[in-house]
């Protein structure tokens, strides 16, 4: 049977949008397996994490997204991950053939073949090198470094659903010593019987690195999925402990979260400062050590000031005392007026 690959990335685009609306429906249990390996390829023993897994996924006034994952209720730093290093959207990795993100590849159709019993369709990609960003890239020092990504993926040939995704690096990237990168994804349908639904999702991720003259593989792995409670409107409920904010308008808002705690506890004032982009959402986690540095039990009551026009911001509230966010804008003058 021939390949068309113009049918092939419609179909596998298609699914991909789909995974983008899939990915904020769950939580999951993550467990990262870190192991160094010696100068033979051996590995030590393994450093071992795990977590509550949650993604947020926010949308900006040009039809773009971005992804943020939540682990234990918050955004998690480097130093919470073996040899503090932070590995990030891995399980994203599908999106390459999202209609967005596709214009940034060059694929060919290998033919047909085959992946844990099914018939699927071998797409090789390749990354462009152009103005529109790299899909990746390594943080070091708060430097951001962009990869450009070969690789090939498992397409199930009846229903354009990615089974299996491998990728490599194009070319090292020398500034900051990185020779190789191998990432490996596998997806699979997951049934939640209690709500009679069937969601496409990561199974594992595998990954395998050598820079700055180390080399180490890592092996994220999901498991005891659960899907969001969901009304008639498909609301998806935001990380646990935590405030959502959404930018309803098509500008940039900023704003002060202050949290003010009960009387007679130790706890003590906090604010911190969020910037909300057009059409987007984001979520501040709540506790000590945390986003906004406050245990939930001890919140007496929340305030969001921002520069926005009344409307414009919509809060909700994920905790278990559900403590609402009283929304307070500069101007009273309606979103939907102009001054």
């Amino acid at each position: 049977m021939p390949c068309s690959l113009p049918l092939v990335l419609k179909g596998t685009g298609e699914r991909a949008e789909q995974l983008l609306s899939t990915l904020q429906k769950f939580d999951a249990f993550e467990r990262v397996e870190h192991y160094k390996l010696n100068a033979a390829g051996v590995p030590g023993a393994a450093d071992v994490r795990s977590f509550e897994y949650v993604v947020s996924v926010s949308h900006d006034a040009e039809g773009g997204f971005q992804l943020q994952e939540y682990r234990n209720g918050s955004i998690v730093r480097p130093q919470d991950f073996p040899s503090g290093i932070l590995t990030a959207n891995l399980t994203a990795h599908g999106l390459i053939f999202h209609p967005l993100l596709a214009k940034g590849f060059r694929f060919t159709c290998e033919g047909l073949g085959e992946w844990k019993g099914h018939a699927t369709w071998l797409v090789a990609f390749e990354e462009k090198q152009n103005g529109l960003g790299s899909f990746r890239d390594y943080v070091v020092n708060g430097f951001h470094y962009g990869v450009q990504l070969t690789g090939r993926a498992w397409i199930d040939a009846s229903t354009f659903q990615v089974l299996r995704l491998e990728s490599d690096l194009l070319k090292p990237v020398e500034k900051i010593h990185l020779t190789r990168e191998h990432i490996a994804i596998d997806y699979a349908s997951v049934q939640f019987r209690t709500r009679n639904q069937q969601l496409w999702l990561p199974q594992s991720a595998d990954l395998y690195v050598e820079w700055d003259g180390k080399r180490f593989y890592r092996r994220h792995t999901f498991s005891n999925f659960k899907v969001f409670s969901t009304d008639t409107a498909q609301e998806i409920h935001g990380p646990k402990d935590s405030y959502c904010f959404t930018n309803t308008t098509g500008l940039l808002i900023t704003g002060v979260l202050n949290a003010t705690p009960v009387a007679g506890t130790a706890a003590q004032p906090v604010s911190i400062t969020l910037s909300i982009p057009a059409k987007g959402t984001i979520c501040k986690s709540v506790g000590v050590g945390k986003d906004l540095n406050i245990a939930p039990e001890a919140l007496a009551s929340t305030t969001f000031t921002h520069d926005g026009p009344a409307g414009s911001v919509e809060a909700d509230a994920y905790i278990a005392n559900q403590r609402a966010v009283e929304v307070i804008p500069s101007s009273n003058t309606p979103v939907n007026q102009n001054p």
